[in-house]
């Protein structure tokens, strides 16, 4: 890097460009959001960027993890039998930047369901109380609320965990409860991966839809049209779907 670039780095901080980022991302889109683009915004020159990050990549996975850190947690009481724990749709989708949860650590695994070696840590975000269906659903009504609060959430996300940068924390998430219902050690983690994959497949599927209406742009086929109403159907019956296997792999645990 040329010696050129010494005022800019001394003017700007990471936590800035990540700010910066995340501002452009939520307003242009994942496309537009290019390092060029990301030092103009902030009146600097691209290779001050690098001071700070090595590469694009590097940067997308430290907005992955402030996307997987932004939204509330769920509920630490059981909710009734017709409530939704932790909220989704739309007024989930706008929540505004909370928490920046951090890297993977080294020797991790980075698949959507988290980490193994987590399995025995206690739950951050669900009392011991919960019951474990109530557990898993709220789990994934927070992660679904934090990959649709931004513009292309999933898609940087999933990516990210692709390359092994980030993780999703489901099996902090949902191993105690399920720990405590009986469900062995691979329970849980198929539990966790299955999940995990679903929960980005479907938020990639719900923002790639609501792109193309944005450019009026409709399918081929109506019945694949993935409106907020359709969109919220589908995910409320494929975790329905995850949960009834879950609850048969305990079963057999138990027995």
């Amino acid at each position: 890097m040329s010696t050129g670039s010494a005022p800019d780095r001394g003017r700007i901080t990471r936590e800035q460009i990540l700010a910066a980022a995340m501002e452009l991302l939520d307003q242009r889109g994942l496309p537009d959001l290019t390092m060029r683009k990301l030092a103009a915004e902030l009146g600097i020159r691209p290779s001050a960027l690098y001071w700070h990050f090595p590469d694009k990549q590097t940067l997308l996975a430290r907005l992955a993890d402030r996307i997987i850190g932004s939204a509330p947690k769920p509920p630490t009481s059981s909710p009734g039998a017709g409530e939704r724990p932790g909220g989704g749709g739309s007024a989930a989708r706008s929540g505004p930047l909370s928490k920046h949860s951090g890297p993977a650590r080294s020797g991790e695994a980075a698949y959507p369901g988290d980490s193994s070696e987590d399995q025995g840590a206690s739950c951050p975000c669900t009392a011991c109380t919960v019951p474990w269906e109530n557990a898993m659903r709220a789990s994934a009504d927070t992660m679904r609320a934090r990959l649709l609060a931004h513009r292309d959430g999933a898609e940087i996300v999933s990516s990210s965990i692709a390359l092994g940068l980030t993780r999703l924390p489901l099996t902090a998430m949902i191993h105690e409860p399920l720990h405590r219902a009986g469900a062995s050690a691979e329970t849980i983690d198929i539990a966790a991966r299955t999940l995990g994959h679903f929960l980005l497949g479907h938020a990639f599927d719900e923002q790639q839809a609501e792109a193309a209406r944005a450019l009026g742009v409709e399918p081929a086929l109506p019945q694949l049209r993935l409106d907020p109403a359709s969109a919220e159907a589908a995910f409320r019956a494929g975790i329905d779907l995850i949960v009834a296997g879950t609850a048969v792999r305990i079963a057999a645990d138990r027995a």
